[in-house]
């Protein structure tokens, strides 16, 4: 038996946290699997690994793309307040909306460069 690694861990984690911003919970996941709370929470926790047909079956639930579990390029996942970001991103349901949000988080982090060099904003 193979140990977990590291991105089991991480995919673990991005599993609970996608779990939290959707709404769903261990219950409502483990019953659309047929599978134990339990075992929920063991992947979760990175106890346990997820197969990829899992994984694509619980993406497919959420609602959300399977590279929302993968680490990026850098190897990185990104953490619960940018997902919850994305989240809300990804609720509105026209272009111009989408583009309105982008646009607020840009003008929220240019206000931020005062700070960064000990200015107010």
């Amino acid at each position: 038996m193979r140990k977990n690694t590291r991105q089991d861990r991480l995919i673990g984690l991005r599993l609970k946290a996608l779990r939290n911003c959707t709404g769903i919970t261990r219950k409502d996941l483990a019953q659309f699997l047929e599978i134990s709370t339990q075992q929920i929470q063991k992947y979760e926790s990175g106890i346990n690994r997820l197969s990829v047909s899992t994984l694509l079956r619980i993406a497919n639930f959420m609602n959300v793309p399977i590279w929302d579990f993968i680490e990026d390029e850098n190897g990185m996942l990104i953490d619960s307040q940018e997902q919850r970001a994305l989240y809300y991103w990804r609720s509105l349901n026209h272009p111009k909306l989408q583009s309105g949000f982008i646009d607020l988080m840009q003008c929220v982090s240019n206000a931020q460069e005062p700070i960064k060099k000990g200015g107010q904003v």
